[in-house]
Order: structure tokens, then sequence, then C-alpha cells
């Protein structure tokens, strides 16, 4: 380094440390000032000081993180008498706290230990029969989900009155699920059984079986119990021969029982054994009146909503079962905006269990 620098760097060094000191004694003064200050003089110095507030505005939780889960929601009450088209308070979105388990498939539906709230209960569409005008009439939608565009015109043109009864074999039966409860549908799930006619009539992988080993339709009824959640029940594929065998049907039930679910025989002619053992474990239980759209032809459908009716003057209550199908559409809804005239309520499905 040359003499010239040198003699700069120390001239530098000089100058800040005599500013150092500077400030020291700088400080040194105002703090034996504040010292002697009294506090009207400091209130008079800080009204003397420029600030300003700014107030931020933050946009509310439910924009940040969405709203709230509701913690054991209760359904909306639901007036009996209202017609399609009016908008309808959504059922309270599955799944609900407490009342599903791991399965092998999926979520499995469980009675919540807390309180001993079921499925059924939570699930079900609010009905209050007293209000009803005349005997009610159930109508569900067998095998929903099959088809989507027989799922998007069921919720477009459906009622809440009426019952969703979804494919466990459904390509994504958690969208169609949230969407009909949105509605304010009541949804069921088909356990597929065997029947007369099968194997000629396939009701696919998850069928229970006349004769296997228990353990294997336990599984098989696993399988479909995880396909969704949020149903309120079962309803048994058309007229089961695996209702009559009560060797493999009763450990079915007591398992659908157990996990707290309604369940619909839709058997011709049902058997006593599946109402004595739900009326044993009070539990949900009815059976199918009416297969309206079989054969499914406008004529055959007329008559045989005509013999629904008469079944519910006769009896306070009947159900009947159509498929996804344009003309069973087409004439359910022409009968339903005529019910009222008739003396007649549509319920949801639960409304036919008695519970």
């Amino acid at each position: 380094m040359s003499a010239h620098a040198r003699s700069q760097m120390q001239a530098f060094r000089k100058a800040f440390v005599h500013g150092l000191i500077a400030v020291a004694l700088v400080y040194g003064l105002l703090a034996a000032e504040l010292r002697h200050l009294t506090p009207a003089t400091m209130r008079h110095l800080q009204e003397k000081l420029p600030f300003a507030v700014a107030e931020i505005e933050f946009p509310p939780v439910q924009q940040l993180y969405g709203p709230p889960a509701p913690k054991n929601p209760v359904a909306p009450h639901v007036d009996n008498n209202q017609q399609s088209g009016q908008e309808t308070a959504a059922l309270p979105v599955a799944p609900i706290d407490g009342l599903y388990e791991p399965g092998p498939k999926g979520r499995l539906p469980v009675i919540r230990k807390s309180d001993g709230m079921t499925p059924f209960k939570a699930y079900r569409r609010p009905f209050d029969r007293s209000t009803a005008n005349g005997p009610i009439i159930s109508i569900a939608i067998m095998d929903m989900g099959i088809s989507s565009s027989a799922s998007e015109t069921a919720l477009a043109d459906m009622p809440p009155e009426v019952s969703f009864d979804l494919s466990p074999y459904t390509t994504d039966p958690d969208k169609l699920m949230a969407a009909a409860r949105e509605k304010g549908h009541e949804v069921w799930l088909t356990l597929p059984m065997e029947s007369d006619d099968y194997p000629r009539v396939d009701t696919g992988a998850d069928t229970l079986l006349i004769g296997m080993p228990e353990q294997q339709n336990a599984i098989k009824l696993a399988q479909a119990l995880g396909s969704t959640v949020g149903y309120a029940g079962v309803i048994t594929s058309h007229n089961p021969a695996f209702m009559r065998s009560l060797s493999d049907m009763k450990p079915i039930l007591n398992d659908i029982y157990d996990r707290g679910l309604g369940f619909i025989d839709s058997s011709a002619t049902p058997g006593a054994e599946p109402q004595t053992l739900a009326m044993h474990r009070n539990a949900p239980y009815a059976s199918v009146d009416i297969w309206i759209d079989m054969p499914a032809t406008p004529d055959d459908i007329e008559k045989a909503l005509a013999r629904l009716e008469q079944r519910a003057r006769e009896r306070g209550s009947a159900v009947g079962i159509i498929h996804p199908l344009p003309v069973s559409y087409q004439e359910i809804g022409k009968w339903i905006a005529g019910l009222k005239d008739k003396g007649l309520t549509l319920a949801p499905l639960s409304a036919q269990t008695g519970m």
C-alpha cells in the first residue's frame, strides 16, 4: 500500500472514531433529558409526531379454508308437501363423524359409540308422518349410477322425496352420493343377492350366494357396503332366492343391523323371518310392493301405479321401485304431479320402516 493510501486510511479511522463518540454523547444527553420530562410533556411530544393507522382487511375464514365441518349435523326439517322444482335444503354432507370405520374396500358404516347414532337415522331424509296428506307412497330408483345421463336426469327432474338406490358397481359413487344429498334425496345401496335366475342374470362380483361359506359372503357384503358412504340402508336385488335360505340370510342381516342400517326386502313374497328378526333387533325393515316398470311400457307402468295406489289405501303405505329408464321417469313424473289431488303423499323410503 502506498504512503498516500495509508494516510487516507488513518484519516478515515480517526473520523469514524470521532463520529462514534459524538453519537454516544448525543444518545447520553437525550436519555438524561427524557428522564426529566413530565408525562404531560411526553404526551405533547407524541401528539407532534406524525403517524397514521392503516386498517388491513382480511377475507372471511371460510374463503381461506372453506366452511367448518359440522359436528354431529342434523338433517333440516323438510315440508312433506313440497313439490318438484321447489328449492329444498340439502341433507348433511356425508360422511358424518363417528359413523364409519375402515374396511377392505372402503369405509364401512357403524353405530357411533358416543351417542348410539345410527347411519339410518343420520342419513335418512326427515319425514313427519303426522303431516302426511293421506296414505304414503315411496318410490326408489334402483341401481342409480350405472348410466351417468340417467343419474343426471333424475337429479334434475325428480322431487327430493324420491329415494335413490345406488349400485355398488357405480364408477364414482361418492360423487353421485354428494350430488343426491345436496338435492335432498335419501340414498340407499343395492345389495346383490342370488336370484332364481342366477347365473343367467348375473348381478356382479359382490353377489351373495346360497351355500357359499359364511366368511366369503361376509367379505362380499363388506365389499358392497364399502363402495360408498352416506346411505341409510340396503335394498336387495330383484326377487332374491338368497333370502329364502335362512342359514345364509341370517348372518348377513345381523351384520347389516349391527351396523345400524335399514333393510328393504324386494322378495316377491317376503318371508316372516327377516321382519321378525328386525322386530327383535328394533331395526328398520320394509319390503317392496310393486316393481313398477317390469315390463317398462307406459300402459304397464300406469297399471302398476294404480295397483300401488290401491295397496297404499288398503294398508296406509306402499313401496314402488323403478329403474333409471326414460319411460319410467316420464310416467312417474306425471303420476307424482297428481298425487295430492288423490289424497296421497310421496315419502322417502325410510318412512316405510315405521322408525
